[in-house]
């Protein structure tokens, strides 16, 4: 993964945290290859779309970086949520 795209990325989840924190917090597991891996913790709405707030990772990136991405996996694991994403394109990338 290119280094600004690793930067887009990280700034992203500091701005989704800036504004859903304490009700959702994003960390990164991993960034590796075309693929990211954010633990998403908190006290989830979990009746009102919890998928929400995995897409909305997704428009963050796109908006602040022009990155198009999509998620690949999610699991549920102790009471928090390991969503891996694919970045699909970047820049005048096109891997679509």
């Amino acid at each position: 993964m290119e280094r600004w795209v690793k930067g887009c990325v990280k700034e992203a989840v500091e701005e989704y945290n800036h504004f859903r924190r304490p009700e959702a917090e994003a960390e990164i597991a991993e960034l590796k290859g075309e693929e990211f891996t954010v633990i998403f913790k908190g006290p989830f709405c979990r009746s009102c779309g919890i998928y929400d707030y995995f897409e909305d990772l997704i428009y963050t990136l796109k908006r602040k970086g022009g990155i198009d991405s999509e998620i690949l996996d999610l699991a549920e694991e102790d009471g928090a949520f390991r969503v891996k994403y694919r970045i699909r394109t970047h820049g005048g990338d096109d891997r679509t």
